[in-house]
């Protein structure tokens, strides 16, 4: 019993053989694949991710000749097969789903020895595995125990090769032509060199089994029977081609120091990117390539009031993509420098314009920074998309960074140090935030704060924020506070004992080095820009709501501290509403915010405050749109209005407010519970919202990571 153990671990050989009920000789047994493993049709049922044609699994046969006084079993996932070949000159044959792992053993009779396999299997080892790609012959030798013959030598070897996609494979030794002939018997120790020619409109995607790698030919030695398979895929054969570039065609008035960015239609093989692919006349610098996008920064100012060109290599020795196309279309341009007198405004106009003329921005949310590496690469990818949109500006709706016990991911990579996925929220939203801000405004990146974002390790609620927020954001340039000082915001912000802060006060206190800064709450502000009034709120949490606070309302109640908070801002924000109101330049507005008032998705709750603030937003028409976060999808409301004389408290008309969640800028998506009446739009994918203002009408369209368009509306 020890020799069988060896064979088969546990599992005697000898039961396994009894099991089978004595010899085969000349039966086949054919089991079909969910016999031998229930998983193998789900999993083995592509190659390399390509579809295989249906004879993939059509039972191939292993047959086994024993000679001598002994018997071969077999063995297929640990669980006892049916052959049963033995004793003395038995032919035995066994059929199995193709690439079944079959493992054949040995055991000589008493007092006998096994002196060695031949054909598919070699060597004198007890046990054997096959996988059986093709029709599998082998022989099994016993004897006694001074016998010294070894088994006769293997006079050729199988060479099985499979193919899926459009292509075929060949051989000059071996015979290969597959298609049509796909196993040939080679000589031992044969050197075979394999070629995958693709069809028309196809490429080699990777070789398998034997083989590996993308190279069209792989060399093997024919020591052992081999399998080998080659998928092939249909070929990405567009040009990529110039889709921006800053400064562009006949730019003028361009800063000396200004770098040259391009944006290209597809993500580059940034080993083609050089000096000498990407030029800028015979000016030196450095260039930079990530993703769709090169950057030239030049090494010294350029020359004032000149011309340069700029100069793409295209063809077979310039710049291409990842699939290997070369570049296409418009390839060189000029732009000319500023003259020694013309001098860019060092800081923006602090008044925004009340009115005129349209214009686009940008709504995404729940990033998480720093929450798995995979939802930073997400959030990569979308910056890389939103940065080439003709917007005004960005609002991120809030949870920008995993936050809690991590903060440092504001400015720190943390659990992501890789270029590939980052980890600091500053360093990915970099190509946005350094943007120009437009005409009127101090900043291109606006934040909305969420409940992620405002923690500083000691707690949930209330929290600090600690240093991480202003590592980011400047509150002066953001236009936080507008409303610290006048008091006629807050109805009852005489008789509290919260401390008036100046401006000065709030901005020091509010990036306080130390967790005795201002509490976030303080954190929601508006402004108008072209005749569009925004409101951020400081909305953030499924725990507190904008209901009146009726007792222990003062800073001295810690457990009312933020309830305390949001009365203020509840105050605030109908001062607010009823001044753009009336307003005649305002067309509409709009209310950021982070958690949703509506949502049906299964990762969070409505905020309580629905109903307070959806009867506030209904008082005004203006208000066309509520855009929120939290709820990891994106989902979109019929127009809602307020109407206490319904069961829900509002109903669905035509003049009510469009409420959207904007929660898959990278954290794990969520999903849905049983979509509700007021929804129109529901979807749980990764990406953005471009909303286009001309005068009252507000448009929006919402992109997924890949680009395409997930959904379009326009409100009232």
């Amino acid at each position: 019993m020890n020799r069988v153990n060896k064979v088969f671990g546990a599992m005697s050989l000898a039961m396994m053989l009894a099991a089978c009920g004595g010899g085969s000789n000349g039966n086949t047994t054919t089991v079909a694949a969910s016999e031998v493993d229930p998983e193998l049709a789900a999993t083995g049922a592509t190659e390399g991710a390509q579809a295989v044609d249906s004879s993939y699994y059509t039972a191939r046969p292993i047959t086994v000749t024993v000679t001598g006084p002994g018997m071969v079993g077999n063995m297929v996932g640990g669980v006892l097969g049916p052959m049963n070949c033995g004793n003395g000159g038995t032919v035995c044959s066994v059929k199995y789903s193709a690439y079944t792992s079959v493992l054949l053993g040995a055991l000589p009779n008493t007092g006998m020895v096994f002196l060695g396999w031949g054909g598919a299997c070699s060597g004198t080892a007890n046990t054997c595995t096959l996988t059986n790609s093709q029709a599998r012959t082998v022989t099994a030798k016993f004897g006694s125990a001074g016998t010294t013959t070894p088994p006769t030598a293997p006079t050729t070897y199988r060479l099985n090769v499979s193919t899926s996609g459009a292509g075929t494979v060949t051989s000059g030794a071996g015979g290969i032509n597959c298609g049509a002939d796909c196993s040939e018997d080679v000589t031992p120790n044969a050197a075979v060199t394999l070629t995958a020619t693709p069809a028309a409109g196809y490429r080699l995607s990777a070789w398998g089994g034997d083989c590996a790698g993308s190279a069209s030919t792989c060399s093997i030695t024919m020591s052992q029977a081999r399998d080998v398979s080659a998928a092939f895929v249909v070929a990405d054969t567009t040009a990529p081609t110039v889709a921006s570039a800053t400064p562009g065609a006949g730019a003028t008035d361009v800063a000396v120091t200004a770098p040259v960015k391009v944006t290209f239609s597809k993500t580059l093989d940034c080993s083609t990117v050089s000096g000498q692919t990407f030029k800028v006349g015979s000016v030196s610098g450095t260039i930079a390539c990530t993703g769709n996008t090169a950057t030239f920064t030049p090494a010294a100012a350029l020359a004032t009031a000149a011309q340069y060109p700029v100069a793409l290599t295209a063809g077979t020795s310039g710049i291409k993509d990842t699939a290997g196309n070369a570049l296409a279309g418009t390839t060189s341009w000029n732009f000319t420098t500023a003259s020694a007198t013309t001098t860019p405004p060092t800081t923006p106009p602090t008044t925004p314009p009340a009115s005129g003329g349209a214009f686009s921005f940008l709504a995404y949310g729940d990033s998480r920074s720093g929450n798995g590496c995979g939802g930073n690469t997400v959030h990569i990818g979308l910056v890389n998309r939103m940065v080439n949109e003709p917007a005004a500006f960005v609002f991120n709706l809030g949870d920008m960074v995993t936050g809690y016990d991590k903060s440092t991911n504001w400015v720190q990579r943390g659990d992501c140090p890789s270029d590939a996925s980052k980890g600091s929220f500053k360093e990915i939203i970099a190509p946005l935030q350094n943007k120009t801000p437009a005409a009127g405004l101090s900043t291109y990146y606006f934040p909305v704060v969420g409940n992620h974002d405002d923690n500083f390790g000691d707690g949930w609620y209330p929290d600090k924020f600690g240093n991480g927020f202003c590592d980011v954001f400047d509150p002066k340039k953001v236009g936080i506070p507008n409303h610290t000082q006048n008091k006629a915001y807050f109805k009852d912000w005489t008789t509290s004992s919260v401390k008036h802060y100046t401006d000065d006060q709030f901005y020091q206190l509010a990036c306080a080095k130390t967790r005795s800064g201002v509490y976030p709450d303080y954190m929601y502000y508006s402004f108008d820009y072209k005749g569009t009034h925004f409101v951020v709120l400081r909305l953030n949490s499924d725990y507190y709501d904008l209901n009146e606070c009726s007792s222990n309302c003062t800073a001295a109640n810690e457990g009312n501290y933020d309830a305390y908070y949001y009365k203020h801002q509840l105050d605030w924000l109908r001062y607010d509403l009823a001044q753009s109101s009336a307003n005649s330049a305002i067309q509409n507005t709009i209310v950021l915010m982070h958690a949703p008032l509506i949502s049906y998705s299964d990762g969070h709750a409505p905020n309580a405050s629905w109903p307070t603030l959806i009867k506030d937003f209904s008082k005004y028409p203006k208000v066309k749109m509520v855009i929120s976060g939290h709820s990891h999808v994106y989902e979109r409301s019929v127009p809602v209005y307020a109407d206490d004389a319904n069961p829900n408290g509002v109903r669905d008309d035509a003049k009510g407010t469009v409420y959207t969640v904007t929660g898959g800028g990278g954290s794990a998506l969520a999903g849905f519970n049983k979509v509700g009446a007021l929804n129109a739009k529901a979807t749980a994918a990764y990406h953005y919202m471009r909303i286009d203002v001309d005068g009252g009408k507000v448009s929006v369209k919402t992109i997924g990571q890949d680009g395409a368009v997930l959904d379009t509306f326009s409100t009232r």
